[in-house]
Parts: C-alpha cells; structure tokens; sequence
C-alpha cells in the first residue's frame, strides 16, 4: 500500500476495473491510499473526508511527494506515580491523586471515573500506530462513540476492574478476562510504558500465548484467579494506577490496536454460509458488527444471518454499495430485536460519523 495524487481533474472513480461510474468524480490533487492495480487500474481510498473507495485509471495517479513536517509538540507525561511519601486517599467520596486532585468517585464498593479523552480527540493530535491500516482506525474510532474514554476506570462491578476504550476486564470470580491480554500486549510492545505505569508496583501478567485474548493478572507473584485474590483491585490505588496508564501515550495507542485486533474475531466467521468479510466491506458494514461484537460477542454472526434471511439474499457476489447498504438497514433492525445495549442509538451513531465524512459507507472502503 502507497500514497499518491490525482493528476486530472474531475478523475472517474469506479466500482471495478473499468466499471460502473460512481459519481461525483474527483479532484486534481486529492491524496489517495493506493492498493492493487490490474490491467491500468488501481484500487484507491481518498485521504480526505468524505472518505470515497473504488478504481481509477492508473495512468492519473502519480505517487506522493513527501514533504517536510514541523515536529510533533513534546507529548504531555502521565500524572505523577504515587509512592509512600505520595499516597493516593479518599475523601468526601472521592478518590484523591497523590498531587491532590479529585479523580474518580466512589461507588458500591468500587470508584469509578468516566474520563475525560476520546479516541477520536487523541488522534486529532496523534498518529495512530504505523501497524494498523486506516480502515481499521476508522472502523474503531467510529464504535468508541459507543464504548469508553481512554482513561476511563470503573472497579465496583463483579469484573473488578475495567478499563479504557473498551472497558476490558480482568473478569469475573475466577474467569479470565481481556485486560491482562491488553497489558500483555503493552508490556511486548511499549515495555518502558508497562514498567512505569504496572510493574514498578509488582503487577505483571499471564496469557497462554502471544496471541491470546484473555488471560490473569498477577500480583507479587500471585495470580489473581479467585473473587477473593481480585478484590484488592477494587481499591483506590488501583483504580488511580488504571486510571494514570489511560493518560499514558503508549498505552492509548495500545488501547487502539488492541481494539483492532478484535476484528480477526469475526471477519472470517460465516452467516448463511458466507464470511462476514464479504457480506459486509464498506467501513460501515464492518463496524456496525465490530459494535455488536463488543457489546454481545456471542450474537455475532447469527443476528447478521438474522438479517440475510429477513432479505432474502442468498450471496453477495457482484453486491454494489445499495445491495449492502439494504443488509445494513436489516441488520440494524435484527440487533433491535436481541438484547444488545441500546442497538439502534448505538448504529445512529455510526451513522453519524458516515455523515460527518469519517467513515465510509462505499462497498469495498474497507481495506485491511
């Protein structure tokens, strides 16, 4: 994958290697991801909202010119670590930081803190990890509407402590959960960011493999696989520790890319005999069943067979955007009928983003 530039103005995009046109054209200088080209064509998406995918003539693509940027601001550092002579406290039902400012609130045991920074606000000024390609970001940065802040905390319910994006858990009782796989993944990719924020205080943790999605904290050596061994994380050292690697710049970009990595869960899953990845390629499609993922991992993909069936489709082959755009108005109404949190609030909200020119509802925009 490359970047390059429309050479011609009012360049014809379309739906296949000279294909159907799908207006309107595009402008001379628009910047453009380039992918694979066939027989003079390349398969592009636009740079700049509103995010437009499909093939042009190769010969009016001409590769990007890199040019020199200023350098970034200098990151802000995360609020100062609490120690003994540094204590984290309580008081009047809140949660103290050791520099004396209210954090989080107290709660059925537990505290919690909703946060303050959204994805979508910290890529404004960030880049995103290199690794992850622009569909996924989008796909992500759409759905978090839905879900979390980044520095979100919440240690009062029977999962005794969530954090960030996707408010993952360490689990129930003695279950696993997804938040140690998420600091298994900082502590490979970010090891500076993970002694800072979680092994200075003797926290590490265990996962079954590199790959794995779940897994247990570990605590001066001992796992933390009953209620009774969970239970100390509800307190609000704990939730000030969660709640600091949340500022942290290398946790937020693990945050996302672990939000990403939720993706190959359901892609390659079949409804009515078909993978998910080609019922569903627009950025929208995609993220419509990331969000149910999320919310009900067990509902994908049978309420998207739900709604294959309500249409009557038998396959997508040679599906335009308007034949998907038809299974998303389906599926929209199958996930009304389970018991997913809020399912129609929750896809108007992806649509807005669609509206807003951040994410695309182009069959074929979504590219990983």
């Amino acid at each position: 994958m490359t970047q390059g530039v429309v050479t011609v103005q009012g360049l014809r995009l379309r739906d296949g290697p000279d294909g159907t046109v799908v207006p309107p054209s595009l402008d001379k200088g628009l910047g453009v991801e380039m992918f694979e080209s066939k027989a003079g064509w390349t398969r592009i998406t636009t740079l700049k909202a509103p995010i437009r995918s499909g093939w042009v003539s190769s010969q009016f693509l001409s590769p990007a010119v890199a040019v020199a940027t200023p350098a970034p601001p200098a990151l802000a550092p995360p609020p100062m670590p609490d120690d003994p002579d540094h204590p984290v406290t309580v008081s009047g039902g809140k949660a103290i930081t050791p520099d004396g400012r209210a954090f989080a609130s107290v709660y059925k045991g537990g505290f919690y803190t909703t946060g303050r920074t959204s994805l979508a606000g910290w890529l404004a000024g960030n880049p995103p990890p290199a690794a992850l390609k622009p569909s996924a970001v989008r796909v992500v940065r759409a759905i978090s509407a839905n879900e979390g802040l980044l520095e979100a905390v919440n240690s009062y319910d029977n999962s005794y402590m969530s954090i960030g994006l996707f408010q993952w858990t360490c689990g129930p009782a003695g279950d696993a959960g997804e938040l140690p796989a998420l600091l298994a993944a900082l502590k490979r990719t970010w090891p500076a960011a993970f002694q800072d924020c979680f092994g200075r205080y003797g926290l590490d943790v265990q996962t079954a493999s590199a790959t794995a999605t779940t897994g247990y904290l570990v605590l001066n050596g001992v796992i933390l696989n009953t209620a009774a061994r969970k239970l100390q994380l509800r307190g609000a050292v704990w939730a000030y520790r969660f709640w600091r690697a949340g500022h942290h710049h290398d946790m937020r970009a693990c945050q996302l890319s672990f939000a990403a990595g939720r993706l190959a869960k359901f892609l390659d899953a079949k409804a009515a005999g078909v993978a998910v990845r080609r019922w569903f390629t627009s950025e929208q499609g995609v993220a419509l069943v990331l969000d149910e993922h999320v919310n009900r991992p067990g509902h994908v993909p049978g309420t998207l067979a739900a709604a294959i069936t309500k249409i009557g489709a038998t396959g997508p082959t040679n599906w335009k955007t308007a034949d998907e755009a038809r299974l998303i108005t389906a599926y929209v109404l199958a996930r009304k009928a389970t018991n997913m949190t809020h399912p129609i609030l929750r896809a108007e909200r992806i649509a807005d983003a669609v509206n807003q020119g951040t994410l695309s509802d182009d069959r074929g925009s979504f590219v990983i």
